[in-house]
């Protein structure tokens, strides 16, 4: 008999190693399995949320006003003629004002219901490439070497850059005395490329068809 146990005891011994290394294996799996459900909730909490975000999603060109408003419900907006924003028109626009401080700009054409342009007026938005209001020259023209520079023909105290295939301007509020850039002639609508204040910083971002 004890011949006979001898002979059993190592087949018993694998079948229990066996059914260890399957439970070991079961509860790597259980754990991967939660790792990943927590890599989910990781990715998805990284989603745009304006209640939590430090930066807000910006509006796009084409959406109409009523869903406008509605994607900027928790704040305040007003009315204001399109004039005060250096365009010349009669015609009213809609500002978003957060708090004491106006942020965003929008207009449509006379009697469309479609926006048309953008005035982007703080730094709670962020275009794609990392440029908001508040950046300087400098850290814009790193991004944009071949940017040109010009007088804003309907508001002489602002400056206008301008880079080809971007679908935004920069504005720069200057004067005569304070030009971001040195031009051979101020009075015409010519650009300039000679930065000569870099550190002026950009005031608003205007998008428009």
């Amino acid at each position: 008999m004890t011949r006979n146990l001898f002979k059993i005891l190592p087949l018993f011994l694998l079948l229990l190693s066996c059914e260890n290394q399957n439970e070991k294996t079961q509860v790597a799996d259980s754990s991967h399995t939660i790792s990943a459900d927590e890599s989910k909730n990781s990715t998805s909490s990284k989603k745009y949320d304006i209640h939590n975000s430090s930066k807000l999603e910006l509006v796009n060109l084409g959406v109409t006003i009523d869903d406008f408003k509605s994607m900027y419900s928790q704040f305040d907006i007003i009315n204001e003629p399109l004039y005060e924003y250096g365009i010349d028109s009669e015609d009213s626009g809609y500002t978003v004002v957060k708090g004491d401080k106006k942020i965003l700009f929008v207009w449509t054409m006379q009697g469309s219901n479609l926006i048309t342009g953008i005035e982007v007026l703080s730094d709670d938005f962020t275009m794609k490439d990392g440029v908001q209001v508040g950046m300087s020259v400098e850290d814009f023209k790193k991004l944009y070497p071949s940017l040109k520079v010009y007088i804003d023909q309907l508001d002489y105290d602002s400056e206008l850059i301008m880079v080809e295939g971007l679908n935004y301007h920069p504005i720069i509020k200057t004067s005569d005395s304070t030009r971001i850039a040195l031009y051979e002639n101020p009075q015409s609508s010519s650009y300039s490329t000679d930065i000569i204040r870099p550190h002026k910083k950009i005031d608003v971002i205007i998008i428009r068809k």
